[in-house]
């Protein structure tokens, strides 16, 4: 007669457990890497939000371009103008993992 099996084998049990363990060792990192850049997306498209509103504030309101911090939530933004004519702006922040990040533009 033949056995009926009515269950897993250790074996079978074991393979499987590789086999997650395999997906998981691949798709953590991907997934962490994916947040860490999401991050970063986010608060360069901050600071470049807050460049662009503050050279529109400064060319309608304030022609003399100086230098300034601005505070949003905890976070500090510095823009400084370079050159002799000062068209050239560099906004400068910390990010998440604290490295300083410079963000160079031009304005008219």
């Amino acid at each position: 007669m033949l056995l009926k099996n009515k269950g897993f084998y250790m074996a079978e049990l074991i393979i499987s457990l590789s086999g997650w363990l395999l997906i998981t060792s691949v798709f953590v990192p991907f997934y962490i890497q994916l947040q860490s850049q999401l991050m970063q997306l986010e608060e360069k498209s901050e600071a470049l939000h807050l460049l662009y509103e503050y050279i529109q504030k400064v060319i309608v309101e304030n022609p003399e371009r100086e230098n300034d911090v601005i505070t949003k939530g905890d976070k500090q933004f510095t823009v400084i103008w370079q050159g002799d004519d000062k068209k050239a702006v560099m906004i400068t922040y910390e990010d998440v993992f604290g490295r300083t990040v410079e963000i160079h533009e031009t304005t008219p």
